[in-house]
């Protein structure tokens, strides 16, 4: 439940406004459209917001991979097995990063729980962090169901999700790739 939390707040006005920003709405007067200014955060409220829960998500769907394993499975009840709570993780850390890039690029990349909050990471390469999305999918996608028996769990990724947010990174890099072969693009 700690990793879904943040999406309350994220979701209720952050990503919308981020979303709009390359668009006419994001055009007022006063606006800074530089997100990301010597590596500290524009203080746009709604932007801090966005950066900090997509990165709480990350950070608890990383405890959740890191520690799951290691229990036991009779701790699991409820019709919630392990498998499914790593496949849920998986996903959650995918969504996050594939939104954090979608954002703001580059970001530092956490796939372990041991990291200090006080560290001072860099800024991994696309190609890394679009790397560790696609792994975080397949194995979301190995671990999730095709569907659930309760509308209680309406609100769980499923292996379709998986499917889909695969189909979104492939698409992302597809554009990209084509980008930078159109020689329309090069001048």
């Amino acid at each position: 439940n700690s990793i879904y939390a943040p999406l309350h707040s994220l979701y209720r006005e952050p990503m919308f406004y981020i979303n709009d920003i390359a668009s006419d709405t994001g055009f007022k007067n006063g606006n800074c459209f530089e997100v990301m200014n010597d590596n500290s955060i524009y203080n746009d409220n709604r932007t801090l917001v966005a950066w900090n829960h997509l990165f709480q998500i990350a950070s608890r769907a990383n405890i959740v991979i890191d520690r799951v394993p290691e229990m036991s499975d009779n701790l699991f009840r409820n019709g919630l097995s392990k498998k499914q709570m790593l496949g849920e993780a998986y996903f959650m850390r995918a969504f996050a990063y594939y939104n954090l890039t979608d954002v703001f690029y580059r970001v530092p990349l956490v796939t372990d729980s041991r990291v200090s909050p006080t560290d001072k990471l860099p800024l991994a390469s696309l190609e890394d962090i679009e790397s560790c999305i696609e792994n975080d999918l397949f194995n979301a996608k190995d671990y999730l169901p095709k569907s659930y028996s309760s509308r209680d769990d309406a609100q769980r990724p499923t292996w379709a999700a998986a499917c889909g947010y695969l189909a979104r990174l492939y698409m992302r890099q597809a554009g990209r790739a084509r980008q930078k072969a159109d020689p329309m693009e090069q001048d």
